[in-house]
């Protein structure tokens, strides 16, 4: 899939600084056959990422700070602090791309 320079730039330091890891899971059911990919983000326990962690303290801020989606002013106050002050630390944390 073609990407813009700046983003294949990222994802390559990103990948140079955290190699994928390899995951084996299920196939398509529970019970399936195992099956093994590489993971390119992973938590700092070196496991997948859990997608109520990561849309919550990531991906919507990260939507908000874009423009994306509009602040939700009914949000909390501590994810609204751990949002905006914790970032940075959440980011390293989940083996996301840096913000250099």
């Amino acid at each position: 899939m073609p990407l813009p320079d700046v983003v294949s730039d990222a994802l390559a330091a990103h990948i140079t600084r955290r190699p994928p890891i390899d995951v084996t899971l299920p196939w398509k059911t529970p019970d399936g056959p195992p099956v093994t990919a590489k993971l390119l983000f992973y938590s700092r326990e070196r496991k997948a990422l859990n997608r109520n962690y990561f849309n919550m303290y990531l991906w919507k801020p990260a939507l908000i700070a874009a423009g994306v989606i509009p602040f939700n002013s009914t949000e909390t106050a501590v994810t609204q602090l751990h949002s905006g002050r914790s970032a940075e630390r959440d980011e390293h944390r989940s083996g996301g791309l840096s913000r250099e």
